[in-house]
């Protein structure tokens, strides 16, 4: 572990968005006229921010991959990104490292202890005066929070409208972005989340040949919901239970690959987390699926990777990047019959081999 700084470095030559993210062991100043005076160099750079941290490899490698998709070039440490996007994430990676303060302990002396006595009822007034002023906190960080979370779901909806539009004429696309978020705007009770589906959409293969029919089930009723059937080909009920029925189903497959939604929410709303002083903050969740079909069970089964993010923006762009990632290379017939499965208890059906590919490596946790 090596104390050093972080530092973001700027030259009026490379452009008002391109920025150099580095680490030196010498002083600000030092490394900027190093820089400067490099031969491979034109231009003066300046620092614009810079941070001591504790493990100078360890934040810049937390730096460089939160920010690997601004890299001007594979080789080198700059990205072009605005300023102000730049310092937030910078700020946040290089927080888990930054240098904190060292108290040392002193022997008591007894002339700084206070000859007056404190009595019951004060103790009982300042505690009380705390828990008020926590709670006055706790109450303004929600409202607060509240207020930050509508302005991105503004930002996000607006921004994928126009993805939406200007993907129009990709067929293997299908998008849902709500007309409207209901933002609960109140305390609960218990520490439960309710995420709000921000946008998603759902990547599709294409066909050569006919689609298959594939064989589904499922069940409806009580706390399960209802079915889709509106693609279904037939179907039967094969069983119920009280209120549930359990059911089977034809339908031809629609190709289905994967899907990518942004979700969002209220982090420690409850009042359980107001009365231990967890203090409530927006965030994003960005989660995407590999869905396949499994023919054992009659059903498409998804695997899933999550990412959180406090950033509407960055959050949407890796959201697009995953998007394009999936649709830059189509896939055809992802979805083909080999043989049948036989059972001494149940009707044989066909044996279905699932090949579709999807990428979600920006999700994925590469240390």
């Amino acid at each position: 572990m090596q104390y050093g700084i972080i530092y973001i470095a700027h030259n009026a030559r490379d452009g008002d968005s391109v920025f150099k993210v580095g680490k030196t062991e010498r002083s600000i100043d030092e490394r900027m006229k190093e820089l400067t005076s490099s031969s491979s160099n034109l231009g003066t750079y300046s620092a614009v921010a810079y941070f001591v941290v504790t493990d100078i490899e360890l934040a810049e490698k937390a730096c460089h991959k939160r920010l690997s998709r601004y890299r001007v070039q594979d080789n080198r440490e700059f990205f072009d990104i605005p300023l102000p996007r730049l310092l937030k994430i910078v700020k946040e990676e290089v927080s888990h490292f930054t240098v904190s303060n060292s108290i040392p302990e002193l022997p008591q002396d007894p002339t700084l202890i206070s000859k007056k006595s404190v009595s019951a009822r004060d103790l009982l007034k300042a505690a009380r005066q705390d828990k008020h002023a926590r709670d006055k906190s706790w109450d303004q960080a929600y409202k607060e929070s509240i207020s930050t979370f509508r302005q991105w779901c503004e930002i996000i909806k607006k921004k994928a409208l126009e993805a939406r539009k200007e993907l129009h004429d990709e067929d293997i696309i299908k998008w849902e972005i709500p007309e409207s978020i209901d933002i609960d705007n109140y305390v609960r009770s218990a520490s439960w989340i309710q995420m709000n589906r921000l946008c998603s959409v759902l990547i599709l293969s294409k066909f050569a040949n006919k689609p298959l029919v594939l064989n589904r089930s499922g069940v409806r009723g009580g706390s399960c919901g209802t079915l889709d059937l509106s693609h279904a080909i037939s179907s039967k009920v094969t069983s119920t239970h009280e209120d549930l029925e359990f059911i089977s189903w034809k339908e031809s497959d629609d190709g289905r690959i994967g899907s990518i939604t942004l979700w969002g929410h209220i982090d420690n709303n409850s009042m359980d987390d107001r009365k231990d002083g967890n203090m409530p903050s927006p965030l994003l969740h960005l989660e995407a699926k590999r869905i396949y079909y499994d023919d054992y069970h009659h059903d498409f089964k998804d695997y899933s990777q999550r990412k959180t993010f406090n950033d509407p923006e960055e959050a949407l762009e890796v959201f697009l990047s995953i998007l394009a990632d999936n649709i830059a290379r189509p896939q055809y017939d992802v979805r083909t019959q080999n043989g049948f499965r036989k059972s001494r208890h149940v009707e044989s059906y066909p044996r279905i081999n699932d090949s579709g590919d999807f990428k979600m490596t920006l999700l994925e946790d590469d240390t």
